[in-house]
């Protein structure tokens, strides 16, 4: 017994099924691709807020250590005022908080997997 071979009317109806497939999937990967960008706009800014912020940081220790230092003769009282070791607390931001919002390059075998588009 062999198989009976659809008809020209069940091949239209199971092409107008998958045209309405690919019709979702590209609605789907539309979707994506704009959470996708989205969260890339997110985590630049995030990266720009936190390296700017760094580098506030940064020069505001300097300038209290320096204030501090004409005012009194010494570098750590300027630290003690201030409450917070600005010595301390920026290598400490940039080492871990950076860390855990950096991006990461995905890999295949070593190499970094570039996006087709």
């Amino acid at each position: 017994m062999t198989p009976q071979e659809p008809t020209v009317h069940q091949l239209h109806e199971e092409m107008n099924l998958l045209r309405g497939e690919l019709a979702q999937l590209a609605t789907q990967l539309a979707r994506v691709d704009i959470r996708t960008e989205s969260h890339g706009q997110a985590l630049d800014d995030i990266e720009t807020y936190v390296t700017e912020t760094a580098q506030l940081a940064r020069a505001t220790a300097k300038q209290a250590t320096t204030t501090a230092a004409a005012a009194n003769g010494t570098v750590e009282d300027a630290t003690t005022e201030q409450g917070v070791d600005m010595r301390t607390l920026v290598p400490c931001v940039e080492n871990n908080i950076t860390t855990l919002i950096s991006r990461k390059v995905p890999t295949t075998d070593g190499a970094p997997k570039w996006c087709p588009s």
